[in-house]
């Protein structure tokens, strides 16, 4: 595992990582690593790139791709200006044609 890989799992523990974890929940929302896939296994997703998964592929794009227009933010950062988007969700249908939203049977 790497080692940004390795801090945030012993984080995930800390009795106040807990606690915002549980306040997040509160609002509906968790907690994931924000990541980008190299030959090296994972390292921290650079502050231009968007991780976009659309019709179940993931891409990394730049974070002015138009393509963003499109799709749904679903994961932010805190950095220095503040929350950044880092992950999106866009759907054209080609998954469950003709619907994008997914139901539990």
């Amino acid at each position: 595992m790497s080692e940004m890989m390795e801090k945030a799992a012993e984080a995930i523990s800390l009795p106040d990582v807990q606690l915002m974890i549980k306040e997040l929940g509160k609002h509906g929302l968790g907690v994931f690593i924000p990541h980008a896939h190299t030959e090296d296994g994972f390292a921290p997703l650079p502050s231009d790139t968007v991780q976009l998964e659309s019709d179940l592929v993931v891409t990394f794009v730049d974070k002015n791709d138009p393509i963003l227009e499109n799709s749904t933010t679903v994961g932010w950062v805190w950095d220095a200006d503040g929350a950044r988007v880092v992950a999106t969700c866009a759907c054209s249908g080609r998954h469950f044609p003709g619907n994008c939203s997914w139901k539990a049977e």
